[in-house]
Order: structure tokens, then C-alpha cells, then sequence
């Protein structure tokens, strides 16, 4: 009895023995991982403390360098970036980089980039602000977000601001124009006037019911058909009472055939077609759409007449007097 209780005894020391050495181990762990873990930290806290202040002490210059190669998605050595900018480019196994120049848009300073792939391919040019480092493709109209709108130029076209965009490099100097609502660039202020004008007319009411027959405009506008009774001059002198259907719409009126195919439109002062209304001079008309594509007086009637021509549609202007007001407005398909 005495023998088994020393058994006992003993089998029970050495199990305590056995779980102290296990929680002794465990408790070891334990703090080598929280030191390993608190080492890491203070490793990757070091790292980018080192990576600020090596970017807060870049110097304009190699700055923009690093945003160009950021944009090509370029692998790059921070430690190498000083000695590619002294250098004025890079050459990787694809592209061969250079800044090829330094200069000015609307007086704030750029820095000019030429990307030449080192396969086929043409060079393309690039501009960075050294104010932003932001990159932008040559003549990007996205570059008027690197301005204060309400201090640039710009002329109003079709109620459209085209903000006067100016460039001053050593190499020679460029001026275009951004249109503020899309950003789209463009280079000439007749053609910008045009293609707005065209963008325009594509989503104007009116324009998009002119050729189309009296079912479909009559679908389209829920408008019913009426008549009215004309008197129509010919040039022998001849007077013919007509009678036309026509369907009001927009404070315009669309005159049919017979046959329910279009006529023609016809404005009342009042009425607005491309951003301008019957009742504006001809002057104010011209300050929108720009010159006519033909201007006349018909002496017959004692009419002047401005003429456009605008996606395929024939838009006639009548005044009493060369600049009066404008009388009423006449679409022809």
C-alpha cells in the first residue's frame, strides 16, 4: 500500500513537471512573436519614414520623372531617380524616356516629355505639372483642371465656354481651345463653332422632326392635325388659295403635303431653334451661330434673308432690314 501511494506520487510530479515545461514553451512563443511582430513594425515604420523624406527631398525634376514612370508603368530604383533626371531620360527594354523640354501653360510651369517605343510604334508626347505632378497626352483638354476656371479667357460659342488654353515652351509656342463642358480640344475657333453647332442640332427637338412625315411627327409630339388656308404667289402673278395641314409643336409650326410628307417649319417670334430665338437681331443671331453660309435681300418680297446650313437642314432667317430683328424663322429639309 505504502509502495503504491510513492507510485502515485511520483507519477503525478512528473506530470506536473511535464505541463510546466509545456506553458513555460508556450509562454516562450509568445513573446518571441510579439518581439518578432513589434521588430517588423518598427522595420516597415522606418521604411516609410525613409521613403517621405526621400520623397519630400526630390527636387522638382525628378519628380516629374517619377510621375512619368508611375503613368508607363515603369518599375523604378528611388535610389536611381537623381541620376536619370541628370541624365534627362531612361532607357528600358521598351521605351526610351526623355524630357525634351520646360515651359509654361497659361503661366503656370510644365516639363515636356517624348516616349519613343523602342519596337514599331510612333513617339507620343507628354506634359507634367510641376505643380501636381499630374501626366497628361499633349493637347489634353483634361488640363484645365490644373486652373482656376474662373481666372482663364475663353469665348462663348453656342453657350458654350471654349477656354483659351496657351502653351510657351522654348521650342515655340501653341494656343487652342477647351470646351468646359466636355473637354474636348480643338484648334480653330470656326471649326469648334461647327462641330458644337452639329452636336447640338443632333438633340434639338424641332430639327429632329424636320423631313420626317406628318405620322411619325404626329406620334412623336401627341399633337393632333389641323388646317389652314394659304394664299400662295407665283411668279407669273398668279394668287392660289391652298389649303395645308400642318401640327403645332414648340411654338412651331410643320407644314405637310398632301400626302402627309414634310414641308416645311415655320418659327413665330418667340420661338427657339439651336440656342437662338426668332425675335433676335441678326446681329445676335450671327454672335451665335457665326457668318451665314449665304445672306441676301429678296427684292421681291422686301425680305433680307440669312441662310444656314446645318446638318442637312436649310435654316432661313427673315428680317424687314440687314441687322433688324428677325420676323420669323423657315426650315427646309
Amino acid at each position: 500500500m505504502y509502495l503504491q501511494k510513492k507510485y502515485v506520487l511520483l507519477v503525478s510530479i512528473i506530470i506536473g513537471i511535464f505541463i510546466f515545461t509545456i506553458g513555460c514553451g508556450n509562454s516562450a512563443t509568445d513573446v518571441d512573436k510579439a518581439s518578432v511582430q513589434t521588430e517588423n513594425k518598427k522595420v516597415t515604420d522606418e521604411a516609410k519614414s525613409t521613403k517621405d523624406v526621400n520623397n519630400s527631398q526630390l527636387t522638382p525634376e525628378v519628380r516629374v520623372f517619377q510621375s512619368m514612370l508611375k503613368h508607363l508603368d515603369i518599375e523604378y530604383d528611388n535610389n536611381k531617380l537623381n541620376d536619370i533626371a541628370s541624365k534627362g531620360g531612361i532607357e528600358t527594354t521598351e521605351f526610351k524616356i526623355g524630357l525634351t523640354s520646360t515651359g509654361t501653360i497659361n503661366n503656370k510651369k510644365f516639363y515636356k516629355f517624348e516616349v519613343l517605343p523602342l519596337g514599331n510604334g510612333a513617339a507620343s508626347s507628354y506634359i507634367v505639372s510641376a505643380e501636381t505632378g499630374k501626366v497628361y497626352n499633349s493637347f489634353d483638354g483634361q488640363i484645365i483642371q490644373e486652373f482656376n476656371l474662373n481666372n482663364l479667357k475663353y469665348d462663348n460659342v453656342v453657350g458654350r465656354k471654349l477656354y483659351i488654353i496657351t502653351e510657351n515652351y522654348p521650342e515655340g509656342n501653341n494656343s487652342y481651345y477647351v470646351d468646359g463642358k466636355t473637354m474636348k480640344t480643338y484648334f480653330d475657333i470656326i471649326e469648334a463653332r461647327k462641330q458644337i453647332i452639329s452636336e447640338i442640332a443632333q438633340s434639338d427637338p424641332l430639327l429632329n422632326l424636320v423631313g420626317k412625315d406628318m405620322s411619325f411627327v404626329q406620334s412623336k409630339t401627341g399633337q393632333s392635325v389641323q388646317t389652314e388656308v394659304k394664299e400662295i404667289h407665283y411668279d407669273d402673278g398668279f394668287v392660289e388659295n391652298m389649303e395645308f395641314r400642318f401640327i403645332s409643336y414648340n411654338k412651331a409650326k410643320i407644314y405637310f403635303d398632301s400626302d402627309g410628307t414634310y414641308s416645311y417649319m415655320e418659327l413665330p417670334v418667340g420661338a427657339s431653334i439651336l440656342t437662338t430665338k426668332c425675335g433676335m437681331t441678326f446681329n445676335e443671331i450671327r454672335d451665335i451661330l457665326g457668318s451665314p453660309n449665304e445672306e441676301y435681300h429678296d427684292t421681291e418680297y422686301g425680305e433680307y434673308v440669312m441662310q444656314y446650313n446645318i446638318n442637312g437642314k436649310q435654316i432661313d432667317y427673315f428680317s424687314e432690314t440687314p441687322n433688324g430683328v428677325s420676323q420669323y424663322i423657315i426650315i427646309y429639309d
